[in-house]
């Protein structure tokens, strides 16, 4: 027998409250959790792929032993190498100055590998204060066993209006015959007040 549709409706269980056409949902709170932790999961894990990483701008061994600075960027302490060049020191501290006192200080990149390397054109980052004079690199290359100074200078230091901190990050692309490529970087922090009588505290990394 046929049955109309107000006969079929008599004969249809009753649908439970807040579920439309007799579907089983789910609360919109379980559903918007669940999204937000796949989510989270998926970006934890590129987040650890990317620091799991190792690039010549970042070498592993010297990122183990950083201090910060005031944006948080991170400074190698440790002596390093990229391409057989090493940086014996890549950050220093050159204390406080007076204003309007030079400041010069010169890094070495020791080539300890067995291949010439070829030195890009230094260039400058200003991290915290302002105003920085470009550096010197005194080569194009450096060969197995050579020492090649890069040079950050302050000829005319500071002037008034730009005391307290000051942090700058140099950098340097090289290139070795294979075809390799990679980047060496070093810090330089000093403080320069009105006042002062001269530099202080040289050669504190930690401050």
């Amino acid at each position: 027998m046929k049955l109309s549709k107000y006969e079929k409706a008599a004969y249809e269980a009753p649908r439970p409250a807040g579920q439309p056409g007799g579907r089983i949902t789910m609360p919109r709170v379980v559903v918007a959790s669940t999204i937000f932790l796949i989510v989270f999961i998926a970006g934890m894990q590129v987040r650890n792929s990317l620091v799991g990483s190792t690039s010549a701008s970042n070498p592993p061994d010297a990122m183990e032993k950083v201090f910060y600075n005031a944006q948080g960027t991170p400074i190698p302490k440790e002596p390093y190498v990229v391409l057989g060049v090493e940086v014996p020191e890549p950050a220093v501290n050159l204390g406080t100055y007076p204003l309007d006192a030079g400041v010069v200080h010169a890094f070495k990149l020791r080539n300890t590998g067995t291949s010439t390397v070829f030195l890009g054109r230094p260039e400058i980052e200003v991290l915290q204060g302002c105003c920085p004079s470009d550096p010197v690199l005194k080569a194009t290359q450096v060969t197995p066993g050579e020492e090649v100074p890069l040079v950050f200078s302050l000829p005319m230091g500071m002037h008034a209006g730009m005391d307290g901190a000051h942090l700058f990050r140099v950098s340097v692309q090289m290139g070795n015959e294979a075809g390799e490529k990679g980047i060496i970087q070093v810090y330089v922090k000093a403080n320069f007040r009105a006042g002062a009588s001269g530099p202080t505290d040289h050669g504190s990394h930690t401050s």
